[in-house]
C-alpha cells in the first residue's frame, strides 16, 4: 500500500515516484524469489506503474519547459539586438 500512496504522490513531487519504482521492484523481486508473500503484488505492481509514469510525465514536463526556456531567451537576445 506504501507503493500505491508513493506512486501517486510521485506526480505532485518527483522524488515519490522514483521511490514508488524502486521499492516496487525490489518487492515483486522478493515475491517472485518467494521470500515475501504474494497478498500484495497487484497494488504493488499498480504503485509502480504509477510511480514509473510520474517519472516519465516529470521529464517531458521538465523537457518542454527547458525548451520553452531555450526558446523564449533566444528570441528576446534576437529581438533586444534590433531595438
Amino acid at each position: 500500500m506504501t507503493i500505491l500512496i508513493l506512486g501517486v504522490l510521485g506526480f505532485v513531487f518527483a522524488p515519490f515516484g522514483f521511490a514508488a519504482a524502486w521499492l516496487g521492484r525490489k518487492d515483486l523481486r522478493a515475491m517472485a524469489a518467494g521470500t515475501m508473500d504474494r497478498a500484495g503484488e497487484q497494488i504493488t505492481r499498480l504503485g509502480r506503474m504509477l510511480g514509473i509514469a510520474a517519472g516519465i510525465v516529470w521529464a517531458i514536463k521538465w523537457t518542454i519547459l527547458i525548451s520553452a526556456g531555450i526558446v523564449i531567451y533566444l528570441n528576446w537576445s534576437w529581438i533586444s539586438q534590433r531595438i
